[in-house]
Formats: C-alpha cells, sequence, structure tokens
C-alpha cells in the first residue's frame, strides 16, 4: 500500500535542508483511513518550521520505503495561540517593565531589516505589522 509519508531533511554544509539519503524512514506516515494526508505533530503553536525540514514522498509499506521523488515542505508557522515565553522583569522608579517573547522566535528590528522571507509566499510571523514595544507592559 502507498502512503504518504514526511521525513526530516538534513543540513548541508551549508547549514540549508537538503532531502535525506534514507529512503526507509520517516517521522510521519499517513493513517489507513486517510492514506494521502500525514500529519506533522509534536510542534508547540507558533513553532516556526524551515523551509526543508520536512520532506513528503510516497511510502510503499510493503517494500518499507520512499518511492518516487521527495519533495520539500514549504516552511510554516504552526499555528495556535503562542504562549510567552523569556519572560524578564526590569524595575523602574515607578514600578517595572515586563517583557515576554511568544513562542515564535523574535527578531529585533535591525535583524528584520536585514533578512527577508525565503519565498514570497512563506509567513514570518517575527516581521509582523506589530510594534516592537507591543511585548512591553510598562507598570
Amino acid at each position: 500500500m502507498l502512503k504518504v509519508a514526511i521525513t526530516n531533511g538534513v543540513k548541508d554544509a551549508n547549514g540549508s535542508y537538503a532531502a535525506p539519503t534514507d529512503l526507509t524512514s520517516y517521522a510521519f506516515i499517513a493513517s489507513d483511513e486517510k492514506p494521502q494526508t500525514a500529519h506533522i505533530g509534536g510542534l508547540n503553536p507558533g513553532d516556526e518550521v524551515a523551509d526543508g525540514q520536512y520532506y513528503v514522498g510516497e511510502f510503499n509499506t510493503q517494500a518499507e520505503r520512499f518511492v518516487g521523488n521527495l519533495i520539500k515542505v514549504s516552511a510554516f508557522v504552526a499555528g495556535g495561540d503562542p504562549t510567552p515565553k523569556n519572560i524578564t522583569v526590569t524595575a523602574t522608579d515607578d514600578g517595572a517593565d515586563v517583557t515576554a517573547n511568544s513562542s515564535a522566535a523574535v527578531q529585533s528590528s535591525s535583524d528584520a531589516a536585514s533578512s527577508a522571507p525565503a519565498s514570497s509566499d512563506s509567513v514570518n510571523s517575527a516581521n509582523s505589522a506589530q510594534p516592537a514595544s507591543s511585548n512591553v507592559n510598562h507598570l
């Protein structure tokens, strides 16, 4: 039986993801009820997955190997409500500044200006339209 399966990409010498050469293992595989849909699990809301971090292909369950070409999965951000983390409190003369970053990667404005999304159809939540001060509450 052929099922859609997802395997992990491997980083090359340049730090970019490439298709794996081991065609006998997978990270996620489709169920018998939906053989054309494999679900990537274990991510937290706001987690960013890089372009090519996963590859998808047809897995022959009898031969226990991928058949045909593996195609890279485009970059995406896991849905759901991000959970604040990296919370810091800095005392001020009249209270405290509380800073919290969501579980998605956060870039400074200078980093955001120097880096562009990998492709026009990818979404980078760190470059959202929210002002940088939205992460700070003055008490």
